[in-house]
């Protein structure tokens, strides 16, 4: 598990939420237009990337019970963090339109 995975550029930088968070610019639908994102009342990255390698360490345990063979998973926060805004992720890749902030419904 790391901050921005195995690979690229990136892969020797520090990798905790808060670092996601800037790097990634998003803060789970936060924010209002016009103004930086707010940050996130929960540290989303974190366990987004514990959520993912637990998935990836239970079905390396199937397979292992399986095939009697283990798997090597590599979880990246940043990854973990675009996966989670699936939504947000197909808007725009079928449109190419930048999702904007929602708001919190709070004025």
């Amino acid at each position: 598990m790391s901050g921005f995975g195995q690979t690229g550029p990136d892969r020797r930088r520090a990798g905790v939420n808060l670092i996601i968070e800037a790097f990634f610019r998003r803060a789970v639908g936060d924010g209002r237009a016009g103004r930086d994102a707010d940050a996130a009342g929960v540290q989303t990255a974190d366990v987004f990337g514990a959520l993912f390698a637990t998935y990836a360490t239970l079905a390396s345990l199937v397979g292992a019970a399986r095939n009697g063979e283990g798997r090597i998973a590599d979880i990246s926060l940043v990854e973990a963090s675009i996966a989670a805004a699936a939504w947000e992720a197909a808007e725009y890749l079928e449109t190419g339109k930048v999702p904007q902030p929602m708001g919190t419904g709070t004025a």
